[in-house]
């Protein structure tokens, strides 16, 4: 099974490591894997919600740290409400990063938006 070492926010590999003779130093913590998710953070105020399309670890809480930002979701917004990056959302997702339910409804109908 490989092993991966997670430094502060970078993804090493134990092959990459292996390539390197010298023990790593500083704060490594070693995990079996990350499981990264894009998924809404809450934000706004009390009856004027508003969401963040975000990168996230899939063990981080739903408004803690997270690794990119990808878009916006404004659910009382008139006009265009939902604004994503679909190329960093294909970025993300082709290095394995698995969309929520909801994310994923956003996705398919910015794609259709798109296309016309």
């Amino acid at each position: 099974m490989e092993r991966a070492v997670f430094f502060d926010r970078f993804y090493i590999s134990s092959t990459e490591l292996a390539q390197d003779a010298k023990e790593p130093r500083g704060r490594y913590k070693e995990i079996e894997f990350m499981a990264v998710v894009i998924r809404l953070r809450k934000e706004g105020k009390k009856n004027r919600p508003y969401f963040r399309v975000v990168v996230t670890d899939k063990l981080s809480p739903r408004d803690g740290r997270f690794l990119e930002m990808v878009g916006t979701y404004d659910p009382m917004g008139k006009n265009e409400g939902m604004k994503l990056k679909l190329d960093r959302i294909d970025h993300w997702i082709g290095k394995g990063a698995k969309a929520s339910d909801t994310v994923a409804s956003f996705i398919r109908k910015a794609r259709r938006t798109a296309k016309a």
